[in-house]
């Protein structure tokens, strides 16, 4: 089985490429949605509140939003957030590999954004990376509700994209028309079956 990791930086169309796989049968482990959930289990919210403040709880559950405002702002909370759960993503991400190893999947991708800052692309067979334009990621994210300078902000907290295209085993560019994503993605099909038979 291969195992492909999709990445990129946030507003680079990563969720987009993953649901497009998805829609054509593939796979498709969202780290995303673990993260979801491991935010939401009950030890990982005592050590959220101990670790990083009980201001970012409302109803004795993690509120994202009052998080992400947080850790996006102060490096160090990030660290302490990242340290509580990213053991656990990692943990849950491999659970959900074996389940479709089982299953006899030939391959499967993982869409994940923090594939390099967290030094988990060893875990992977091949990287993609999903390109987007530094303005192109601005308007996206701002039409998300998201300011300015909160994008950049966030990104600021990852590598940069040229840095990540780099060191993909493989590049989508998504500059364009949701068409030539597509089109893209297409092209992505043909480089898997190469790779099916290395």
């Amino acid at each position: 089985m291969i195992v492909i990791g999709v990445t990129g930086v946030i507003g680079s169309g990563k969720s987009t490429v993953s649901r497009i796989l998805s829609e054509i049968g593939y796979p498709v482990i969202d780290l995303d949605s673990i993260a979801h959930t491991v935010l939401d289990l009950n030890g990982v919210v005592d050590l959220i509140r101990d670790s990083i403040g009980s201001d970012v709880l409302s109803n004795g559950r993690v509120d994202r939003k009052k998080l992400a405002e947080k850790v996006f702002g102060d490096e160090h909370a990030l660290r302490k957030l990242e340290s509580i759960v990213h053991p656990l993503i990692v943990e849950k991400m491999s659970e959900a590999i074996e389940r479709l190893r089982l299953k006899g999947e030939k391959v499967v991708f993982v869409d994940g954004p923090l594939i390099f800052e967290t030094g988990t692309e060893h875990m992977f067979d091949k990287i993609v990376v999903v390109f987007a334009e530094k303005n192109q990621i601005v308007r996206r994210m701002r039409k998300r509700g998201l300011k300015k300078e909160e994008v950049l902000l966030r990104l600021s907290r990852q590598l940069p994209i040229e840095l990540k295209e780099k060191m993909a085993d493989y590049v989508i560019r998504n500059t364009g028309s949701k068409k030539e994503l597509r089109q893209e993605i297409k092209r992505l099909m043909t480089k898997i079956r190469e790779w099916e038979v290395e």
